[in-house]
């Protein structure tokens, strides 16, 4: 596969944008499993 720094620079940003995004999702995640929702009904799952 032709590979020039372009190519390369571009599937850095995807890589790097998905990464972000895994570890917002994994930090909201960890946040409702120790404070629930914030809905008035909910409590954390231990």
């Amino acid at each position: 596969m032709y590979m020039d720094e372009v190519v390369f620079a571009g599937l850095l940003i995807v890589f790097l944008t998905c990464a972000f995004f895994g570890g917002f999702y994994a930090m909201i995640r960890r946040d409702i499993a120790k404070k629930g929702t914030g809905a008035p009904d909910s409590k954390p799952t231990l």
